[in-house]
């Protein structure tokens, strides 16, 4: 249970930096900057998720194990193998919550605090980060718990098929393929 949670919540944790930045930004600026963001996680929402984390995977694979140079023990290598895929599972899941936080951004950026900022002069940092930011952290609070599911379930389902979790590190779906292998 600890690999799965651990994983999940660095996978969660990655994710929301990501999202928080790309939709406030996309909603907030529109235009160019929408249209880019809207492009970038398009093109990365089309990608089948298991097949690129997958892809991901492999690649940190051989690299840990053409550098055994760079780890002292097995330990090591294996938890740099779970904080990679948790960053990995992070980078490639915030699409998602950014299309939600575009749109709330898209919704808040109208209404009449966040203009009586512009009128004030603030700068459009300040007013994204200090008055729609905070008005967006309850979907960002949901889609938390929400991810930090999925996180845990693409794990298991990665290291049932032998991408995820290696065996030196104790893992539920590591014991049910090794059962049934």
């Amino acid at each position: 249970v600890r690999t799965a949670m651990v994983i999940g919540a660095l996978a969660t944790l990655a994710t929301l930096p990501f999202a928080i930045v790309f939709g406030i930004l996309a909603g907030y600026y529109k235009g160019w900057v929408d249209d880019a963001i809207q492009y970038l996680y398009t093109v990365l929402s089309s990608i089948p998720s298991v097949l690129l984390i997958a892809a991901f995977v492999l690649m940190i694979q051989v690299f840990v194990d053409k550098n055994p140079q760079l780890f002292e023990t097995g330990l090591e290598r294996a938890d740099i193998r779970l904080f990679l895929l948790s960053v990995i599972l992070g980078v490639t899941g915030w699409a998602t919550l950014a299309r939600l936080l575009r749109a709330e951004t898209l919704k808040l950026a109208e209404l009449d605090y966040v203009q009586a900022a512009r009128l004030r002069g603030e700068r459009s940092p300040y007013i994204m980060f200090s008055e729609i930011l905070p008005n967006v952290l309850s979907p960002v609070v949901v889609e938390f718990t929400v991810r930090l599911g999925y996180a845990i379930f693409a794990v298991a389902t990665l290291t049932f098929i032998g991408f995820g979790v290696q065996p030196p590190s104790p893992d539920w779906a590591a014991q049910i393929n090794q059962y049934y292998t």
